[in-house]
């Protein structure tokens, strides 16, 4: 069958749950429960929130559309065992209230051949954090956090690197305006860190400040790519420091994602803060796909106390998550995607593996493997191409069949590899099968 994806009707899609019901293991019913209710709620949730109604009732999705979520929970239930949906449940709805997040933030005035980064820094919840740094800083660094690895092993001998974390004072009034934070390199503590690979480190000089200002305890951390700076570079840290100051943190929206690797129908739990604490504020949360370069509305939430939202999404294909307010946009957190892939023992001398996704593998290969417990790993048994590609709505069912005699008791499982999947998922492992 030749790579298509054809309009998301009734039939089809009634043909791929008969298929899909012939293929896994019935969940128990206590995981249909679990599926149906989150099901239902992102149902309802989802059409209100996005169409901008609080309270008005929100008309409820065509027949196909009902299918696809049932299809959907069903998938997410067989390809996770459940596990996903429960935990993100838990984590989600029961986790501990978050710090709030301070409506003033560290920042730094523009100044030629120095960069800034505001954003998507890995810090402690309720924290603000910015870097600059006189050479570029990859923002898409993974993680990239107050003292980066990656960056600080590479940083010239003359480089500077400056790092300033912010946490609200409590009990202090809020300050909104803009305002300078006076710091010098003479007040700090000195030390020597040591970057670099194993048996290769170099050593950095590194300046250690804090302070209090415009209701933030401030953190502040400055590197130089020498253990003996010279006074050039000494004057440039200190310039920088001068252009540190306050500003205002009101619209600012941060975002979190756990899991940020998934297979294919495992949802994701989401949480983040605005800025000000103010409950009841609309947070939509956008999607930007690999292999596209726009956002689009995915889903909404509503802040509690504190500024916190909390909400759940899946993503079909790898690509970024932000949040977005009236007045801000959070950093995006980067999500991975693997495909779902399903081994099933038929009668007979065939075995049929079933990849979904939202992409066409046709004529990819799948290989099929067994477990050699004397070796301790996995060793190719057959390899074969996907020969049917047939999809409806945001999902395609790809579809193969091995030939192969298997050995009864031997442990099997059917693997699409990076080269296959690629660019916009990594590879896909089934489930564990015997004959």
């Amino acid at each position: 069958m030749t790579d298509r994806t054809p309009t998301l009707d009734d039939r089809a899609l009634e043909e791929l749950l008969t298929r899909l019901a012939e293929e896994i293991e019935p969940p128990s019913d206590q995981e249909l429960a679990v599926a149906a209710r989150a099901a239902a709620a992102a149902d309802r949730e989802h059409v209100l929130q996005l169409s901008g109604r609080n309270g008005a009732p929100a008309r409820r999705p065509s027949r196909p559309a009902r299918w696809a979520l049932a299809l959907a929970a069903t998938l997410g239930v067989a390809l996770v065992g459940g596990i996903g949906i429960g935990r993100s449940l838990t984590d989600t709805a029961e986790s501990a209230a978050a710090p709030l997040l301070p409506a003033v933030a560290p920042a730094f005035r523009p100044a030629p051949g120095w960069s800034v980064v505001g954003g998507g820094i890995d810090v402690p919840p309720g924290t603000h954090a910015v870097l600059a740094a006189n050479v570029p800083i990859d923002a898409h660094a993974e993680p990239l956090s107050l003292a980066p690895q990656s960056v600080l092993a590479t940083l010239p001998a003359d480089g500077v690197f400056v790092a300033v974390s912010g946490r609200a004072v409590p009990g202090a009034p809020e300050r909104t305006q803009l305002g300078r934070v006076p710091l010098t390199l003479r007040d700090a503590e000195e030390a020597t860190r040591w970057v670099g690979a194993q048996g290769q480190e170099r050593a950095l000089a590194e300046y250690v400040l804090a302070t209090r200002a415009h209701g933030l305890d401030l953190d502040v951390r400055v590197f130089l790519g020498t253990s003996e700076p010279s006074r050039a570079q000494l004057a440039a840290a200190q310039a920088q420091l001068d252009r540190l100051v306050v500003r205002s943190a009101a619209n600012d929206v941060t975002i979190a994602a756990r899991p940020t690797l998934v297979r294919w129908g495992e949802p994701i739990a989401l949480s983040g803060a605005v800025a000000g604490g103010k409950a009841g504020e609309r947070v939509m949360i956008e999607v930007r796909e690999c292999g596209t370069d726009y956002w689009r509305a995915v889903d909404a939430a509503i802040t509690t106390s504190g500024g916190q939202w909390f909400s759940e999404t899946m993503v079909g294909i790898s690509g970024a998550l932000r949040a977005r307010t009236d007045g801000g946009t959070s950093a995006p957190v980067q999500i991975t995607a693997r495909p779902g892939v399903i081994l099933n023992m038929l009668s007979g001398p065939r075995t049929r593996v079933s990849v979904v996704a939202t992409k066409s593998f046709w004529r990819r290969e799948v290989v099929l493997q067994r477990y050699a417990p004397a070796r301790q790993r996995w060793i190719p048994v057959q390899r074969v191409r996907i020969a049917e590609s047939d999809g409806a709505g945001n999902f395609i069912w790809n579809q193969a069949y091995f030939t192969a005699r298997l050995t009864k008791g031997t442990l099997y499982r059917a693997v699409i590899s990076n080269a296959a999947t690629g660019p916009c998922y990594l590879a896909g492992f089934s489930n564990m099968a015997r004959r």
